[in-house]
């Protein structure tokens, strides 16, 4: 009898212990009991987007969690988008919870929740925000917002997973599909409900580690302005190269840390901004060692490494501010029989613009095409032509001595060093060198000299505060300032504390009803409206396009 018994208990024994611990949920102490998404989309191409992150830490203490998400959005045929983040809140059960954030080697935001003197356990909820720019998506036939919510890259699974998606604005999220599964599946186990203003969007199941949830949206054509996008291998093209070899890590360990050491005191001695000592306030527009000016459009090239459409409007303003356009506001007919009237900008050439460098009359051709006075509304720029700009704009950083004229010194002991890193598997010295590669520019010494000045005229514009009150009684210095804090992104800091200073400034390049502090954010949004920056033949989010782990947004993370 009690073999009998043994025969058939022994087996259920093993099956029972087969189903908890090789279970694939079962395997893991973490897990997120929930990550449901809030999206607002503005009319302006801006999302704010609001993550409630229930996580499980299990029975072991942590600091907090790691939330990584990708800068760069794959459109395919060679075109990309960059992101750009800011996270304005962080919290931890209702209360206010410490973070950082930081740009990883994979070309991610890093967010670092937590305390490192603090533990917990147990079930925490945590809610992240951030606003996204560059994130919407433009086609012939429509506009989209195609967004990963939770990423693919998490290594503990999600029991349930949410989208809320609403605009603030007249038109609302149409047609839309969702996605999941892990990456590059066209699963659509999710079910999408209209709500007010917008769609809600629930996986019908709990995801497993590597799968996420992701959604499309539509809008009508042209309802958003252009976003950026870019050509060529996104930043983080190589970073897969860089998987961790445990076993080889393990053998190589000394070495592995000693070479990656001595490369990171390299990167901070030679190459790192910091080498100039700690940014301090600098009240100077830039310029280079021989005393050239640089332009708004190059000092926001070398503070964020690319060509964006503000660095356009930027050049506007200063050419205005330097006497060769003024602003005028005017009213226009409405198009429906006339009836009603909008605001336009009217842009009029006040003299020749033979004397400008190759980027500004080159912007202008391209805007005036021979004409004495246009009208913002009536403007347009091919993608191609914005193509033209970037490399126009790249050229003239190299023959200011501020980029190195094609690859920078180090990119061929860089890509050696790789290579063999790789081929000998020293893991570490080849994540090294990436996350070094990802740092480093074609900036020359001065570039990087003249990028940490910027960074101090950067604390200067955000904080211009009552205590600089010599500034209203110098309205030029003042108007010079303007395109530089528009091209680095601190216009409307900026305008609030002139306000403060100046209540009643209204430029002498500028004539309208309207104060000059209600007519840049309209100039700004009319003259993105404008200008069309839409590259040919990228890859939509709809029909074959769309995927698990498309998108904006995704990444991952996990506790710490």
């Amino acid at each position: 009898m009690h073999l009998i018994v043994a025969k058939f208990i022994a087996p259920l024994f093993l099956l029972l212990f087969l189903l908890v611990f090789f279970s694939p949920r079962a395997a893991f102490a973490e897990s997120i009991k929930s990550f449901d998404d809030t999206i607002i989309i503005h009319h302006d191409g801006t999302a704010n987007v609001t993550e409630n992150i229930q996580y499980d830490f299990g029975d072991i203490q942590h600091h907090g969690i790691i939330r990584d998400i990708p800068y760069t959005v794959s459109l395919g045929n060679g075109l990309y988008r960059q992101l750009q983040f800011t996270v304005t809140s962080v919290s931890r059960d209702g209360a206010s919870e410490a973070y950082a954030t930081s740009s990883t080697a994979n070309n991610e935001l890093e967010i670092k929740i937590g305390n490192p003197d603090f533990t917990m356990e147990g079930v925490q909820n945590y809610v992240v925000s951030y606003s996204v720019m560059n994130g919407v998506g433009n086609y012939s036939d429509h506009d989209e917002f195609y967004w990963n919510i939770t990423g693919n890259n998490w290594t503990v699974p999600i029991d349930e997973a949410s989208v809320h998606v609403t605009s603030d604005f007249a038109s609302i999220p149409g047609n839309t599909v969702c996605y999941t599964g892990v990456y590059g599946s066209k699963a659509s186990n999710c079910t999408i409900t209209d709500v007010a203003n917008g769609k809600s969007i629930v996986s019908n199941a709990a995801l497993n580690p590597g799968e996420g949830l992701n959604f499309v949206t539509s809008f009508p054509v042209n309802t958003f302005p252009k976003s950026i996008v870019q050509q060529g291998s996104t930043p983080a093209s190589d970073a897969a190269n860089a998987k961790a070899s445990i076993e080889v890590i393990v053998v190589w360990l000394i070495f592995n840390i000693v070479v990656s050491l001595l490369i990171i005191i390299w990167y901070f001695k030679q190459r790192h901004k910091n080498r100039f000592g700690p940014v301090v306030v600098n009240f100077d527009l830039p310029k280079t060692s021989n005393g050239t000016r640089v332009t708004p459009v190059e000092a926001g090239t070398i503070d964020k490494k690319t060509l964006y459409q503000q660095y356009l409007t930027a050049t506007i303003f200063d050419l205005a501010v330097r006497k060769y356009l003024r602003i005028e506001e005017v009213d226009t007919k409405g198009v429906f029989l006339g009836i009603g009237k909008s605001t336009d900008y009217k842009l009029i050439k006040l003299k020749d613009f033979t004397d400008l460098d190759n980027f500004e009359r080159t912007l202008l051709s391209d805007l005036f095409d021979s004409k004495s006075e246009i009208l913002l509304s009536k403007t347009k720029t091919t993608y191609s032509q914005f193509t033209d700009l970037s490399t126009i704009n790249y050229t003239s950083l190299v023959d200011k001595g501020l980029y190195a004229k094609g690859a920078a010194p180090y990119t061929i002991p860089l890509a050696i060093g790789m290579i063999l890193s790789g081929m000998t598997f020293n893991w570490l010295i080849l994540f090294v060198l990436l996350y070094v590669r990802t740092k480093l520019t074609s900036r020359t010494t001065e570039g990087d000299q003249l990028s940490w000045k910027i960074d101090g005229l950067k604390l200067f514009l955000k904080n211009m505060k009552r205590e600089y009150q010599w500034q209203a009684d110098q309205v030029y210095v003042v108007e010079q300032m303007i395109p530089y804090a528009i091209a680095l992104g601190y216009i409307d800091k900026f305008m609030e504390q002139l306000k403060i200073l100046n209540p009643n400034y209204q430029p002498t390049f500028y004539r309208g009803t309207n104060s000059f502090y209600l007519m840049y954010p309209a100039f700004n949004s009319s003259f993105s409206h404008a200008v069309n920056y839409t590259a040919p033949a990228s890859s939509s989010g709809f029909s074959s396009g769309g995927f698990s782990g498309g998108g904006g947004g995704g990444g991952g993370g996990g506790s710490w």
